[in-house]
C-alpha cells in the first residue's frame, strides 16, 4: 500500500478527568502530545487528522499554527467511536487504511509507523 492511500487519525477530543488537564497539550520532552503524534506521521510522509473535541478552543491554535490538519467533534461526549468516525469522514476519498491513534500513546515513533506503512498486515482470507 503506498503512502497517500494510509493516514493517521489522532484521537484527541476526550475530557481528560483523571489527568486534570488536556492530554494533548501535556509536554513530553517540552513538545506538546499532540505535536509529537501529529509529527510522527509527517515525519514518514503520512496525512494525520486530529480529532478535537473537549478543549478544541485550546488546543486548535496550536495545531494551526502548526499546520496540522484537525477536526471538531462536537459529540465528543457520545465515546470514542465518535471521533473515529468523524476522523474518518475528515480523510481525502484516497484512503484506504488508516491508524487510529489516541493522543496519549504518544511515544509511538515515526519509525514504528514506517514500519507498519511499509508491512501492513495481511488482509484476512474470504470466507468463500
Amino acid at each position: 500500500m503506498n503512502a497517500a492511500a494510509l493516514a493517521g487519525v489522532v484521537l484527541a477530543a476526550g475530557l481528560s478527568s483523571r489527568m486534570r488537564e488536556l492530554k494533548p497539550l501535556l509536554p513530553l520532552d517540552g513538545v506538546p502530545a499532540v505535536l509529537r503524534v501529529a509529527g510522527s506521521y509527517r515525519d514518514v510522509g503520512l496525512e494525520a487528522v486530529v480529532v478535537l473535541g473537549f478543549g478544541a478552543e485550546r488546543v486548535s491554535p496550536l495545531l494551526e499554527a502548526h499546520g496540522v490538519r484537525y477536526v471538531v467533534n462536537h459529540d465528543f461526549e457520545d465515546g470514542m467511536y465518535s471521533s473515529v468516525r468523524c476522523g474518518v469522514r475528515a480523510l481525502p476519498p484516497d484512503v484506504r487504511a488508516f491508524f487510529v491513534h489516541p493522543v496519549d500513546c504518544a511515544l509511538v515513533r515515526g519509525e514504528t509507523l514506517g514500519s507498519r506503512a511499509r508491512h501492513p498486515p495481511a488482509p484476512p482470507p474470504s470466507g468463500g
